[in-house]
């Protein structure tokens, strides 16, 4: 019985861990740097400032990527956004 016990708690718990890793990608900063360069994007960096500071909730982690990262680029699109 005890047995049954451990390994089924021994299974739950490597589920778990399994569940936790996560995949990294290397960020291409010249793509992102392009991206909120140019006004047709989605990812144009006023655009996202605006979703941003109305709370859209539909938000993706690419936009997010490219709202931190494109931060630095900021400077050659506007003064103050």
């Amino acid at each position: 019985m005890i047995k049954y016990i451990l390994f089924i708690s021994l299974f739950f718990v490597s589920s778990f861990i399994h569940s936790q890793t996560k995949e990294y990608e290397a960020l291409n900063y010249k793509v992102i740097q392009k991206n909120i360069e140019n006004k047709d994007s989605e990812f144009y960096y006023p655009k996202l400032m605006d979703k941003l500071k109305a709370n859209d909730t539909l938000i993706t982690k690419d936009q997010y990527r490219h709202l931190y990262f494109g931060f630095h680029y900021l400077t050659k699109i506007c003064k103050i956004c």
